[in-house]
C-alpha cells in the first residue's frame, strides 16, 4: 500500500504516557477522562525476527453492560504475519486509531475509559507511547489527481478524458463515460425475479429507518445499540441498502437512487480507509466487511448512481476512489491464516478487476484475486468437498463465494483453472449429501438448528447438478440423489439413511477432525431424525455474544458425545493446526450393504483437566430401515466416570424406571426411544443456568431443551451401548427388549421387536470396532 497516494490525518495534539521500553505487555497509565478528545494511540513497537500473532490494544471503562461477560470498552487487534501486512523486524512506529477498534458492550466513548494495555507476540516491546488527538481526513483519502493517475485514460471510452484541458474536465468526461457507457457492470446477471416485496422496506430506508434506528436527521456509523459486534458490522457491509437498490432497478424511480446516495456519500466521507494499518474495527478492519462490501453492495450502488441522472457526479468520482482504496487495502492486508475471510478478499479482488477494466492495474487485480481463490480452494477444501471449517452453514457461504467468483469469470470471459470448478462442485455435493430428509441441514458447530437447504437450488442449476436442485427445491425439481447412506471420509461425516422421503430414518455421525474455524469440541457426536422430526440434535449456536450460553454451545457438554470424569474434549488446546484439518479417512471405518451401515471413529486426544490418558471409541450400526445401535468403549487405566449425553429437541422426555430407557412423549406423533444395553441410570436436565446445560440454539434464540445423561463409574476398559429406536404414531413405546451374550471380547446382542421378530448383532471389541448384523 503506497501511502504516498493517500492523504494522512492531521495531528492536533499528543501526550506521551510511556517513555522507556516495556515488555510484550505494556500497561497504559490512564484514568477516566484522560482519553477525552483522544482518537488514536501511537507507539514505537519492536517485533523480533519471525514474530507471529497479534498486536492488541484493550481499553476498558470498568463498567459492564448487563448480560455481558467482559467490561465495556474497545479492543484493537492487528495480525502480525507476512500475509497480514503488519510485519517488520526491529523498531517501527505503529498506530492504533479508534476507527480500528471493536466495541465491546455499550461503552460511552473514550472519555469514560479508565484502564488499558498494549501487548503482542513474545519478544514484542513498546516505547514512546502517546495519546493522540487528530483531525481525520474527509474521505476518500486519494485525491482527484491521484484517481486520474490510476485510470487508464487510453481505455476505450476514456479518450475524451485523456484530451481534456484540465483535471476537472477530465473528471467530467470520466463521469460521462461511466454514466453513459454500455459496459455491463452487474457482477452476476440477475434472473429478473419480482422484487416488489422489497418496496415497503426500501421506503423505510428512505425515511431514515435503518435496523430500527432513526437516521432521518443524522447518520451514526459508530452506533452499536445492542453491544453486539454483528450489529455494527451489518451497518458497514451497507447491505441494508439492498431493498432500495432492488427498488430502483425495479421501478426506475429517482427517489431510491437519491436515498441511497444520501447514505453512501456520508459513509465515503466519514469512513475513510485507515492510513497504513489494518486491524479489527468495523468499517475496514474486520476483513469480511472490507471484502464483502464492494462485491455485495458498492458495485450495485455504483450502478444505481450512474444510472440516475439526478445524483451528484461527485458521488461517482468518490465511489471510483473507494474501489481503488478497497483494492489497495485488500492487496496489502491479506487475512491470515486462510479462512472464509481470505476467500471473500480474493472474490472482491477478482471481481473488481473484471468489472472495472478502466483501472491501469485491473488485470493484476483479476489475476491476483483468482490466484488467491485457487490457493484457498487447495488449502481449505478437503478431498470429499468439505470446507475445513467443518460446519454446514459456513460451508454454504464459502461455496457460494467460490461459485460467485466462478460466475463472474464466466460472464467477463476470464478463463479459470478447471480445478476451481471441480472444487466448487465437490462442495455442493457434500452439502447435498448431509441434508436431512426434511431438507434441513444438521446444526453442527456454528450453525442454526433448523437451517434449510434451499440455498442449493441456484447453485445446482448453475452447475447442472440435478441432485442439488432436487434437495434445494424439496423434491419438486431435479433428480433424487442416487445414494441413500454415504461416507464423507475426509471430513469424517457419516450419513446413514433409509431413504430421502420425509418419514425416512437418518443419522449423522461425526468422526472427523476438529476443523479450522468455528469449531466445537464435539467429536463422535450424532444427530437422529425420523418420521419428519429431528429428535436428537447438535445445539448449533445462537450468536457470538460473549456470554455463558455462547461458551456452552462450543463445549462437549452441549453435544451428543461422551465426557470422562466430568472433563470435556480439548482438541483445540492440545492438537496442532495440521491435526485440526487432517483427513479422517485413515482413522475411521465404514461398511455399507443392503441390510446395514457401520461407522467407527475414535477420540484419542486429551480431556481437559484429566491427567490420565483415556480414549473413546464409538461405533454406530444402522439396521436398515428402522433403527440404530450405538457402542461406546473407554480405554485407559483405573476407574473413571463415563457420561453419555443425548440432547433432544424441546420435547417431553420420560424415563422408564424398569428398563432405564428414555423416550419422547409426544402425543399423536412419532417418538424415539433410547434403550441402554448395560445397566445405567439416566438423568434429565433442561434449561439449567448455572452451569449452563439443557439448551438449544433455535432461530436465534436460546431455547430450553432436555438432555439425557447416562452415567457410570467403572474400571477401564468400559463398554456399553444403546439401541436408538424411532417409532411411528400409534405406539406408546418402541416395545423392544435386548439380550446380550458375552464371550471374551465379543458380544452377541439379540433384539426382540414388538411384533416378536428378532435381529442378532455381533460386536467384536478387539477388532476394528465395526458391529455386524448377523
Amino acid at each position: 500500500m503506497d501511502l504516498a497516494k493517500f492523504q494522512d490525518d492531521r495531528v492536533i495534539s499528543e501526550r506521551q504516557v510511556v517513555v522507556t521500553e516495556s515488555d510484550s505487555h505494556c500497561k497504559l497509565p490512564i484514568r477516566s477522562g484522560d482519553l477525552e478528545g483522544i482518537n488514536e494511540v501511537r507507539a514505537e513497537v519492536f517485533l523480533p525476527e519471525g514474530a507471529e500473532g497479534q498486536l492488541h490494544c484493550r481499553i476498558t471503562s470498568g463498567e459492564r453492560t448487563e448480560g455481558m461477560s467482559e467490561d465495556d470498552g474497545y479492543q484493537f487487534n492487528a495480525i502480525v504475519s507476512p500475509r497480514g501486512g503488519n510485519i517488520w523486524e526491529g523498531w517501527r512506529e505503529f498506530r492504533f486509531p479508534n476507527e480500528c477498534f471493536y466495541t465491546q458492550g455499550i461503552p460511552w466513548g473514550w472519555g469514560q475509559i479508565s484502564s488499558g494495555f498494549l501487548d503482542g507476540p513474545t519478544g514484542t516491546q513498546f516505547r514512546n507511547v502517546r495519546l493522540v488527538e487528530r483531525e481525520r481526513v474527509v474521505g476518500p483519502r486519494i485525491s482527484d489527481v491521484q484517481l486520474l493517475q490510476e485510470l487508464n485514460l487510453n481505455h476505450q471510452g476514456l479518450e475524451r478524458a485523456s484530451k481534456a484541458e484540465s483535471d476537472d474536465k477530465a473528471l467530467s468526461e470520466i463521469v460521462w463515460h461511466f454514466r453513459s457507457g454500455s459496459f455491463d457492470r452487474e457482477l452476476i446477471t440477475s434472473e429478473g425475479e419480482d422484487r416488489a416485496f422489497h418496496l415497503d422496506e426500501a421506503n423505510r430506508i428512505l425515511e431514515g429507518n435503518v435496523l430500527e434506528q432513526d437516521w432521518s436527521e443524522q447518520i451514526n456509523w459508530e452506533a452499536n445499540p445492542t453491544g453486539y459486534i454483528e450489529w455494527t458490522l451489518a451497518i458497514h457491509y451497507l447491505l441494508f441498502l439492498r431493498p432500495a437498490i432492488d427498488a430502483f432497478f425495479s421501478t426506475g424511480e429517482a427517489k431510491y437512487a437519491i436515498g441511497i446516495e444520501r447514505y453512501v456519500a456520508d459513509w465515503l466521507k466519514k469512513c475513510p480507509v485507515p492510513f497504513g494499518v489494518r486491524a479489527g474495527g468495523y468499517p475496514w478492519g474486520h476483513s469480511l466487511v472490507g471484502a464483502i462490501r464492494p462485491f455485495s453492495s458498492l458495485v450495485d450502488i455504483f450502478r444505481v448512481i450512474c444510472a440516475c441522472p439526478e445524483t451528484d457526479d461527485r458521488t461517482v468520482v468518490d465511489l471510483l476512489k473507494s474501489f481503488f482504496e478497497h483494492e489497495q487495502y485488500l492487496l496489502q492486508f491479506q487475512s491470515f491464516p486462510p479462512s472464509n475471510k481470505t476467500i471473500a478478499e480474493g472474490r472482491t479482488l477478482a471481481a473488481l478487476g473484471c468489472v472495472f477494466p478502466e483501472f491501469k492495474d485491473a488485470g493484476f487485480w483479476r489475476e491476483e484475486g483468482y490466484r488467491r481463490l485457487l490457493d484457498d480452494m487447495d488449502i481449505q477444501v478437503m478431498g470429499d468437498g468439505a470446507s475445513y471449517e467443518l460446519t454446514p452453514g459456513y460451508q454454504m457461504s464459502i461455496a457460494k463465494w467460490f461459485l460467485e467468483s466462478f460466475r463472474v469469470a464466466q460472464k467477463f470471459e476470464y478463463d479459470v483453472d478447471p480445478v476451481f470448478e471441480a472444487g466448487i462442485r465437490s462442495m455442493y455435493r457434500w452439502s447435498t449429501a448431509i441434508a436431512r430428509p426434511d431438507f434441513t441441514r444438521p446444526s453442527v458447530s456454528d450453525a442454526g438448528s433448523l437451517d434449510s437447504s434451499d440455498g442449493l437450488t441456484e447453485p445446482g442449476r448453475v452447475l447442472n447438478d440435478d441432485e442439488a436442485v432436487w434437495v434445494g427445491t424439496r423434491g419438486k425439481e431435479g433428480e433424487r440423489p442416487s445414494y441413500d447412506s454415504i461416507a464423507l471420509e475426509d471430513s469424517g461425516y457419516f450419513v446413514m439413511r433409509s431413504g430421502w422421503g420425509k418419514d425416512d430414518r437418518y443419522l449423522l455421525f461425526e468422526g472427523g477432525p476438529y476443523g479450522r474455524w468455528h469449531q466445537h469440541e464435539d467429536k463422535l457426536g450424532l444427530e437422529v431424525y425420523a418420521y419428519g422430526t429431528p429428535f436428537i440434535v447438535d445445539p448449533g449456536i445462537t450468536s457470538y455474544y460473549t456470554n455463558p450460553w455462547t461458551s456452552f454451545y462450543t463445549t462437549t457438554q452441549a453435544h451428543n458425545t461422551v465426557m470422562v470424569d466430568g472433563c470435556a474434549q480439548a482438541r483445540g488446546r492440545n492438537q496442532s493446526i495440521d491435526q485440526w484439518v487432517q483427513s479422517a479417512r485413515p482413522n475411521t471405518v465404514w461398511r455399507s450393504d443392503e441390510r446395514s451401515d457401520a461407522a467407527v471413529a475414535t477420540y484419542d486426544s486429551p480431556y481437559a483437566g484429566l491427567e490420565e490418558e483415556v480414549s473413546h471409541r464409538r461405533s454406530v450400526l444402522f439396521v436398515k430401515p428402522d433403527y440404530f445401535v450405538l457402542f461406546d468403549e473407554l480405554q485407559g487405566q483405573s476407574r473413571h466416570t463415563y457420561e453419555a449425553l443425548f440432547h433432544f429437541m424441546p420435547f417431553r422426555v420420560l424415563i422408564d424406571p424398569q428398563s432405564m430407557a428414555v423416550r419422547t412423549g409426544r402425543m399423536n406423533a412419532a417418538n424415539l426411544e433410547i434403550l441402554p444395553l448395560t445397566r445405567m441410570s439416566p438423568s434429565l436436565v433442561c434449561g439449567q443456568d448455572d452451569p449452563v446445560q439443557g439448551w438449544l440454539a433455535m432461530s436465534g434464540e436460546d431455547v430450553p431443551a432436555p438432555v439425557v445423561i447416562y452415567k457410570k463409574k467403572a474400571s477401564l476398559p468400559f463398554r456399553t451401548g444403546y439401541v436408538i429406536y424411532p417409532f411411528s404414531d400409534g405406539q406408546v413405546t418402541a416395545g423392544i427388549s435386548t439380550r446380550i451374550t458375552k464371550r471374551d471380547d465379543s458380544w452377541t446382542i439379540r433384539i426382540t421387536h414388538a411384533d416378536g421378530t428378532q435381529d442378532r448383532l455381533k460386536m467384536n471389541w478387539s477388532g476394528d470396532g465395526a458391529p455386524e448384523l448377523l
